[in-house]
């Protein structure tokens, strides 16, 4: 029992640490619901906006947090500004 608790404990850990990376943003990017072609747009974040950005450059979606706003962008153009986790 204790090894099965241990083990969901460091699953939760493992999963739960994300880095977040603060960017400006250089052109304006379209926010979707979901990382999948032809999903629907959540917002329109203006260009030069900070944002905290989540996933590998190499993805074709990423996930954005902007203010209250959060969804998938479509290779976005950014330029790095400092890591945040």
């Amino acid at each position: 029992m204790r090894k099965v608790s241990l083990l969901l404990m460091f699953a939760y850990f493992a999963t739960s640490c994300v880095n977040y990376y603060s960017v400006t943003l250089n052109a304006e990017t379209v926010l979707y619901s979901s990382g999948n072609d032809g999903s629907s747009v959540v917002y329109r974040v203006p260009s030069g906006s900070s944002v905290y950005i989540k996933g590998k450059k190499s993805k074709r979606y990423r996930k954005i947090k902007y203010g209250n706003y959060a969804g998938w962008a479509y290779y976005p153009n950014y330029t790095s500004s400092s890591n945040y986790s």
